[in-house]
């Protein structure tokens, strides 16, 4: 309780001190008369006031614009209220620099960085072996072979019927079984065979010979001779 009343009346003190000094200031810079025990009164009061939680504010204003009126001799407007606004910007002004010099330096020091990573405990990286499974020399040369054949075989069943060369719009003309395509350079067509629909593109249109790309692998067609 005690501690309490003890930060107030240091706030209290504080800030009628500063109130005090910047009217002073004012009053003096505008060559008007005052009484300074008035002086004091106005700025112990206004500050008093100030410190109501609040409404204080809203009531130390006017009350010191009265003040001043009073011990200035004054008119209130514009000579009290400048007075009394230019002193409380001032104020506010005061409180900023004090607080920012009560918080000090809020930077991060350049040393704290290195500070953590020496306190920091040492780890060591262990290095990670991956065991790697050893494939078999023919499996791993089939599988290419297994589907070019594929491949191969797919292409057996289909004829072509004709070709048509106009540069990127060039198309041949597919015959699988009893159904005829027509496909455009570039183009993915789904071919039926007897093994089911093949994914079919024309990606190369050579002199002699197609390209058919058939399941991601790539075979030349001979073209028949028109």
């Amino acid at each position: 309780m005690f501690a309490n009343i003890l930060i107030l009346a240091i706030e209290f003190l504080i800030n009628t001190g500063i109130l005090l000094a910047l009217l002073w200031i004012m009053i003096l810079l505008q060559k008007l008369d005052y009484h300074f025990l008035g002086l004091l009164g106005s700025a112990a009061l206004a500050s008093g006031l100030d410190m109501i939680p609040h409404i204080g504010h809203l009531l130390a204003v006017p009350v010191l614009y009265f003040c001043i009126w009073k011990v200035t001799r004054s008119c209130i407007f514009p000579d009290a209220a400048f007075t009394v606004v230019i002193a409380y910007a001032l104020k506010f002004c005061v409180n900023l620099f004090i607080l920012g010099m009560l918080m000090g330096n809020l930077r991060p020091s350049e040393n704290d960085g290195d500070e953590s990573a020496a306190q920091a405990p040492a780890t060591e990286t262990q290095p990670v072996t991956v065991a790697q499974k050893s494939v078999p020399d023919a499996v791993t040369n089939s599988a290419p072979t297994a589907d070019a054949n594929e491949a191969e075989a797919i292409v057996q069943q289909f004829s072509i019927k004709g070709i048509t060369r106009n540069a990127d719009k060039s198309s041949l003309t597919l015959q699988s079984g009893k159904k005829t395509y027509t496909i455009f350079l570039g183009q993915l067509a789904s071919v039926q065979t007897d093994d089911g629909l093949v994914s079919v593109r024309f990606t190369d249109l050579g002199a002699d010979s197609v390209t058919l790309n058939i399941k991601g692998t790539p075979v030349k067609c001979p073209v028949p001779a028109q």
